[in-house]
């Protein structure tokens, strides 16, 4: 647990760094890349399986449960000598990559970004579902892209990522509503209405939008009362944040994809696996939250920055006491660091 808390506090003070500092942002980059890459295949629940369906498709095996992209990633390691340990920092590279690189390029303060980016348990979240996360990254991309007008470079981003994980293609949902303008009360009625159709929503939803792998998961949440409040106290947060945030930034391309993401949470907050969904519009909100802090009509930028904090350290160590994706204890792969060594030498 340590080593969540000591990147968590130095995260937290380098996000009063000025943007231009470049050196530490390029440290950290591989910091982060080196504590996800070179874990056990213990940390994360679904390291060990990633870890075996890499063993059969490095023989040329086809694994048929995971999309085409994966498996290639997975194939061009194993042909090119690699082990698992390369696999695992080979694909928190290519996730790093894209969230420092957009956040450098349009946040206002790309240290925080980061911050906000691994108090949100998206970093961590990455130990488990590493495709996922890998896709959500570029998805990411692919909406920084849009953003700057790149459309076909953003259309074959988001391909790649579908052929990494299927979820992708709900992404589209942004692209059809992107030229939406919601007022203030527009937003706190359909956050109401989305919280409702949530509550409703069931594990049926699960065969519609995913593969058949994800079956033995298709199980509400078993603590739905738990989840309904936590999620009516996430949402009269939001309700402050846009409250708050000038009518240019609600209807900015970031800001609108930060209140999709407010819908889709509340939409699949009852589902056991909803962050597979709802990570794709929902890290929107490291450029986001740097953008209002910025901007937002409060007075006291200070207390601005606190209130965002208070809503990341929240997560955070919420997620961290209950051990959200079994991260905890943290392990080196030993043997795969002592080989990576000898290579280097």
């Amino acid at each position: 647990m340590e080593i969540y808390i000591l990147l968590f506090f130095l995260l937290l003070f380098l996000s009063f760094c000025k943007n231009k500092v470049r050196i530490p942002y390029v440290i950290i980059f591989l910091l982060l890349t080196f504590v996800a890459g070179f874990r056990s295949i213990d940390v994360g629940v679904d390291s060990n399986q990633y870890s075996q369906i890499f063993n059969v498709v490095k023989l040329g095996i086809y694994y048929p449960t995971v999309e085409p992209g994966w498996n290639f990633i997975n194939w061009l390691v194993g042909k090119a000598g690699g082990n698992v340990v390369a696999l695992f920092t080979i694909t928190a590279f290519l996730t790093l990559l894209p969230v420092f690189y957009v956040s450098r390029k349009l946040s206002p303060f790309a240290y925080f970004s980061v911050f906000i980016y691994y108090g949100l348990h998206l970093y961590s979240g990455s130990f488990n579902i590493m495709r996922q996360y890998m896709a959500v990254s570029l998805v990411f991309l692919a909406f920084y892209l849009l953003y700057e007008e790149k459309k076909k470079m953003a259309l074959l981003v988001w391909v790649v990522a579908c052929t990494i994980h299927v979820s992708c293609f709900l992404a589209i949902i942004f692209y059809l509503i992107k030229k939406t303008k919601l007022s203030f009360f527009s937003f706190v009625g359909f956050t109401l209405i989305s919280l409702v159709i949530g509550s409703i929503v069931n594990e049926r939803i699960i065969d519609f939008i995913t593969f058949s792998e994800y079956s033995n998961l298709a199980t509400s949440r078993s603590d739905v009362s738990i989840a309904l409040f936590m999620t009516v106290l996430i949402d009269i947060y939001m309700f402050f944040i846009v409250y708050t945030a000038p009518q240019k930034l609600r209807d900015s391309f970031w800001g609108k994809l930060f209140i999709l993401s407010v819908f889709v949470f509340n939409v699949t907050y009852t589902l056991y696996f909803s962050a597979r969904i709802y990570s794709l519009f929902a890290i929107s909100q490291i450029v986001f939250f740097p953008m209002w802090v910025k901007c937002c009509n409060l007075k006291n930028k200070y207390l601005c920055v606190c209130i965002v904090l208070l809503y990341v350290s929240i997560q955070f160590w919420r997620m961290l006491l209950v051990n959200a994706n079994s991260i905890i204890p943290y392990e080196l792969n030993q043997q795969g660091l002592k080989m990576g060594i000898l290579n280097i030498l």
